[in-house]
C-alpha cells in the first residue's frame, strides 16, 4: 500500500517527489547512519593481525572486484546527481553552491 501511494505521488508530481523524500527520509537516514557508526565503535571485535607479504593492495582490490564495483556505482550515482542539480538549479553558480553545501554536510 505504501509503495502504491509513493508511485502515485511520483507519477502525478514528478518534480516534487525527490524533495519530499529528502525532507522526510533524510533525517531517518542520518540517524540510522549515526547509530550504525556508534554501534560499530562500541561493539567492534578486537582486530587480528593479517599479513599480506607478496601481494600489492591495488592488485588484490582489483582481483576481488569490490572496489571496482564501488567505483562504477559512484559513476552512475554521480550522473544521477548531476542531472538532478541541472533540473533544480537555474544557473551554474547555484548548482555549484548546492553541491558544495551537500559535500560539506556529507564530509
Amino acid at each position: 500500500m505504501i509503495f502504491s501511494i509513493a508511485i502515485i505521488i511520483a507519477i502525478w508530481q514528478r518534480n516534487k517527489f525527490i524533495p519530499i523524500i529528502g525532507k522526510f527520509l533524510g533525517p531517518f537516514k542520518i540517524i540510522g547512519i549515526i547509530s550504525i557508526i556508534i554501534a560499530a565503535i562500541y561493539q567492534s571485535p578486537k582486530l587480528i593481525e593479517i599479513s599480506i607479504e607478496h601481494q600489492n593492495p591495488i592488485v588484490l582490490g582489483l582481483v576481488e572486484g569490490y572496489q571496482t564495483m564501488d567505483l562504477l556505482a559512484a559513476f552512475f550515482f554521480s550522473i544521477t546527481i548531476i542531472e538532478y542539480l541541472r533540473s533544480v538549479s537555474s544557473s551554474k553558480e547555484e548548482a555549484i553552491k548546492i553541491s558544495l553545501y551537500s559535500s560539506i554536510i556529507g564530509a
